[in-house]
């Protein structure tokens, strides 16, 4: 229950550079084949590379249309409550030691409550 796989595209293209078509294809093709293999429902996505240049707002309609509740950018940001389910930020943690972890934890935390 503390781990999820999610879905990353087949190829792992920047889809803003890519047609509407092949973005679809790579969504929805990463979705349906890691649920083939996992044989269970896969609800979560990350953009490939994950910065808002990566990729569109029909990309965003796109993973929203591929049957997935939510999806990650790569925007270092706490998620709020005012967050949008398929853009959510996230803190990308290094191979840091129990004490590295808590400190940007905290760090994180205590820039979100300012």
């Amino acid at each position: 229950g503390l781990v999820e796989l999610g879905a990353h595209t087949v190829t792992h293209p920047a889809l803003a550079t890519r047609p509407l078509t092949e973005q679809r294809a790579e969504i929805g093709g990463s979705k349906r084949e890691l649920e083939a293999i996992l044989d269970r429902p896969i609800r979560s996505f990350a953009y490939p590379f994950g910065g808002s240049s990566t990729y569109t707002g029909e990309t965003v309609g796109v993973v929203r249309e591929a049957g997935f509740h939510c999806a990650c950018t790569t925007t270092p940001q706490v998620v709020g409550r005012s967050a949008d389910l398929y853009q959510l930020p996230r803190i990308y943690a290094y191979d840091w030691d129990g004490e590295q972890f808590a400190r940007q934890l905290s760090r994180h935390l205590r820039a979100r409550a300012a």
